[in-house]
């Protein structure tokens, strides 16, 4: 009996299975850290503090994982996935190296979970290395990615795109339906032109064993006088007694933050204040600086 089988067939069969397998946990990987960005920005109102990236930075990051994760389970080919994965991760590795060399204690790319940023810039640059294992073992090489993804921008159906679009705004207005109250308010108040503000502080380097106190002008630029009903803040690292206190309709208010070291190099910090004033129920400040070494 003569056999069928074309150990050519075979080779290329059990690359294409481990393409899919790379895929897969590639998939979960990336669903797993979009999941606790969205956790971090539903329930911490400071998450753009502790990530140190912008809201808006971390909403495209999560829409950037989802849509690859979507086009690594769809049946396009091969060269496509991998090259939007290069691009995605590529873009992932050079941000944490920047990051690294700035000196950051937080990656930001996992949300709630914190990792150092050298240890992003290794797991990155080993996805990178698998992903150019995976197109040199299926002969795709670096000029059929690029005409893949180009084709793929080029070609992009209209109702596809508006799919996509659809999507991302169901998925904002979902995760903006699912904060808890203060979330929500400092999500409305980055939006929104507020009536009441107040101008961020930079406090300069200073020695990490000198306390601070910074006076904060908080205005208001309304016809209502705004009451103070309570505050939260960042770190326990800044403190100040705000409660009760009133800005006066088209004018202002200074109250002193205390502000101490709780660790060396760069910082910023965010101090909120909780309104009585309903087309704004919150303000806030941010302070920064340098604590200096020792």
């Amino acid at each position: 009996m003569v056999s069928n089988s074309n150990p050519c067939h075979i080779k290329t069969l059990a690359r294409s299975k481990m393409a899919r397998v790379v895929f897969f946990l590639i998939g979960c990987l990336l669903t797993v850290t979009a999941g606790l960005k969205l956790w971090m920005l539903m329930t911490d109102p400071f998450a753009d503090i502790v990530t140190g990236f912008s809201v808006w930075v971390l909403w495209f990051g999560i829409l950037c994982e989802l849509l690859l994760v979507s086009l690594l389970l769809s049946p396009v080919e091969l060269s496509l996935k991998i090259g939007f994965s290069f691009v995605l991760f590529g873009a992932f590795f050079i941000i944490s190296i920047s990051r690294s060399l700035m000196g950051f204690e937080n990656c930001g790319c996992a949300g709630v979970a914190s990792f150092k940023p050298w240890v992003a810039v290794v797991f990155n640059g080993s996805i990178i290395a698998v992903l150019y294992i995976t197109a040199i073992m299926n002969e795709s090489g670096l000029r059929v990615i690029s005409k893949a993804i180009v084709k793929a921008i080029i070609g992009m159906d209209k109702q596809v795109f508006g799919a996509i679009c659809g999507a991302g705004m169901v998925l904002l207005l979902g995760v903006i339906l699912s904060m808890n109250d203060t979330s929500r308010a400092m999500f409305s108040y980055f939006i929104a032109k507020p009536n009441v503000q107040a101008d961020s502080v930079n406090i300069g380097k200073r020695s990490p064993h000198e306390l601070m106190i910074v006076p904060v002008v908080f205005r208001n630029a309304s016809r209502f006088p705004v009451t103070i009903t309570g505050s939260t803040k960042s770190c326990v690292c800044i403190s100040a007694d705000a409660l009760g206190k009133t800005i006066p309709p088209f004018g202002s208010l200074t109250i002193d933050v205390a502000v101490k070291a709780s660790t060396t190099g760069r910082f910023r910090q965010r101090f909120v204040c909780f309104l009585d004033f309903p087309l704004q129920p919150v303000v806030a400040v941010d302070i920064f600086g340098f604590w200096k070494k020792d």
